[in-house]
């Protein structure tokens, strides 16, 4: 997990896959449950949505620290006992 106000690789990969394509898929859902096959301007919307949605996780990750809790301080770990 990053630190915060730190993002590292891994995180950035996961929050974009994670979060575009769940609101993505949602959209899109939405319009098929409509009856109708979505159009080519309301797939850019719901790409739209996606986006959005990655932005906001990615805010919220950088924000958090490395247990998670949002605007706080990084924990440090307890120091490992050597045997």
């Amino acid at each position: 997990m990053s630190g915060f106000l730190k993002l590292n690789l891994a995180d950035l990969g996961k929050s974009l896959i994670v979060a575009f394509f769940s609101a993505f898929i949602t959209a899109l859902y939405a319009l098929f449950q409509a009856g109708s096959f979505p159009t080519w301007q309301q797939i850019v919307t719901c790409a739209g949505v996606g986006v959005a949605g990655a932005i906001g996780y990615l805010v919220k990750n950088v924000l958090s620290n490395n247990q998670g809790e949002i605007l706080a301080k990084d924990v440090e770990p307890p120091p490992a006992i050597k045997p």
